[in-house]
């Protein structure tokens, strides 16, 4: 194969242009981009190898002008035949985009479900602390309006009580007020049968 058809370079490409190219392929092809298919892994491990064996070659200018040499040497292949080896690199090249842009797809996928399920996961846990806090609030307002009812309960026996001491200390006046009466008529009848002896 072309040694400038691998790195996709002419024939007056200077030592810079091609080291320059050779760190970019060689990048663009890293097999640890492709681990997780094993498929394209191997195509680029493949891909890696000839671009380094190309790059030894073009970038040496003693073995440059050997590869020269002998290339001008030889018959170029037909327009036609040049076209057809053309066309299956870029028809390589392009299902390796294709297929690097599928996994993307699915990988963006992947993460979109996760940020999604992520998303869900806080927002149940939210609603969860929020029915919690609410759960709280209600237990908190039923004690309170149990202490309310207690109180007032308590309110209305310390009425009772107090109105009951009233109606005894009223009685109790009464009492004494009558008792007081009775020893007054009492007293007045022992004494008013001597008095009238002595008058009359």
């Amino acid at each position: 194969m072309d040694l400038y058809q691998i790195l996709d370079l002419p024939l007056t490409a200077s030592v810079a242009e091609i080291k320059e190219r050779y760190h970019c392929l060689c990048h663009a092809f890293h097999p640890d981009k492709f681990a997780r298919n094993e498929e394209f892994q191997t195509y680029a491990g493949e891909r890696l190898k000839q671009i380094n064996n190309a790059y030894e070659i073009l970038a040496d200018p003693q073995k440059r002008k050997r590869y020269d040499q002998g290339y001008a040497n030889k018959q170029h292949k037909t327009q036609s035949g040049a076209q057809g080896s053309d066309s299956s690199q870029w028809k390589a090249r392009y299902e390796i985009l294709v297929r690097r842009s599928q996994q993307l797809e699915r990988d963006l996928n992947t993460a979109n479900a996760e940020i999604n399920r992520l998303k869900l996961s806080q927002s149940a846990l939210i609603n969860q602390k929020v029915r919690e806090v609410e759960a709280r609030l209600s237990n908190l307002q039923n004690k309170n309006k149990l202490v309310e009812y207690e109180l007032n309960a308590r309110m209305l026996e310390l009425t009772d009580i107090r109105q009951q001491l009233a109606r005894n200390n009223q009685q109790r006046t009464i009492l004494i007020s009558a008792i007081g009466i009775f020893l007054l008529v009492g007293l007045f009848i022992i004494f008013s049968e001597p008095l009238c002896n002595v008058f009359c």
